[in-house]
């Protein structure tokens, strides 16, 4: 209605389309009668699905009827038929803050938002990203990522660096889990890991600070004949268990059912059991009470927590 599209030539030969007498311009994509895309004139967004783009590229889907096949937003296919060694990349994203003053406070590369949306609806499994690597029939990966996560090249100042950052997770009604492995699947770690402390000292480096136990449990839920639950540290080829067996276990040697045993292996030479410090007891009780003690100078006692002498045997009764 008194809107005109002009089909213009610029420099070069190149055509474009303008709409000179309308304020706020733009081209629109119709299919039977109704308009699916829309181009604004006034800032450049292209909409896909919508005829308000408020980004440079916005595609927009709603499903209202279910298909009974998968069903796909956005779907972007690429296939490579050369092989080379150049990088091949099926989606590119790149995020670039070009500020030089100030402080930008969150800078992120992809922002992915998946809502359980309708009043009275419930959603089964709702995945964030989902990834599978496939190899066709006669094809070979050497190694498949699903998620591989590099070191910055820049020259500029990284001050925290993390791999995988998981904040605190506390809307699940039934458990929150920062990390979940399901069957049998290995998890490999590189470097020293920590629990409760952010610069672990060593292979594996438990913390915490709290007015309780600090422990950590191996369990084995299962009353076998051979059910056991075990702790093992080796070094070289000699070895040293201390184990927890089940009440049904099948007693062997010092192997009793339902007793907890320290055992070296067949390749060990012995077991030392002492203390270090000068003047520090070492001492075995039963039924939660000392009943052998053998003070810092090496004398025994029994029944008694002050030996007096090479073996000192004191009884009350």
């Amino acid at each position: 209605a008194g809107n005109n599209l002009v089909i213009n030539q610029g420099a070069g030969g190149n055509n474009y389309l303008s709409s000179p007498n309308v304020a706020s311009p733009r081209l629109g994509i119709f299919t039977a009668g109704a308009e699916r895309d829309s181009v604004d004139y006034t800032n450049g967004n292209v909409g896909i699905g919508t005829t308000t783009p408020n980004a440079k590229l916005d595609i927009r889907q709603t499903y209202s009827v279910a298909t009974g096949t998968e069903q796909f937003g956005q779907y972007l296919g690429t296939s490579f038929a050369i092989a080379d060694t150049n990088l091949k990349q099926g989606l590119r994203l790149d995020t670039t803050a070009t500020h030089t003053t100030g402080t930008l406070t969150n800078l992120y590369g992809i922002l992915n938002l998946v809502t359980g949306g309708g009043n009275g609806g419930a959603t089964t499994n709702a995945i964030s990203n989902w990834s599978r690597i496939d190899a066709s029939t006669g094809h070979t990966i050497t190694n498949a990522y699903n998620l591989y996560i590099n070191d910055g090249t820049g020259a500029g100042t990284i001050q925290n660096q993390y791999g995988v950052y998981v904040n605190g997770l506390a809307k699940g009604t039934v458990d929150n889990y920062a990390v979940y492995t399901a069957g049998s699947t290995k998890s490999y770690f590189g470097g020293n890991v920590g629990i409760g402390i952010t610069n672990p000292g060593s292979l594996l480096h438990v913390n915490t600070s709290q007015n309780a136990a600090t422990q950590i449990t191996v369990q084995n839920a299962t009353a076998g004949t051979a059910a056991r639950a075990g702790f093992t540290i080796s070094s070289d080829v000699a070895n040293l268990t201390l184990y927890q067996n089940s009440s049904a276990f099948t007693s062997s040697g010092l192997s009793i059912a339902n007793y907890g045993s320290l055992l070296t292996g067949t390749t060990a030479d012995g077991l030392a059991i002492g203390t270090n410090g000068a003047g520090d007891p070492l001492i075995l009780g039963t039924a939660g009470t000392e009943r052998v003690r053998i003070d810092g100078n090496g004398n025994v006692g029994i029944g008694t927590t002050a030996p007096g002498a090479t073996l000192d045997v004191t009884s009350t009764s």
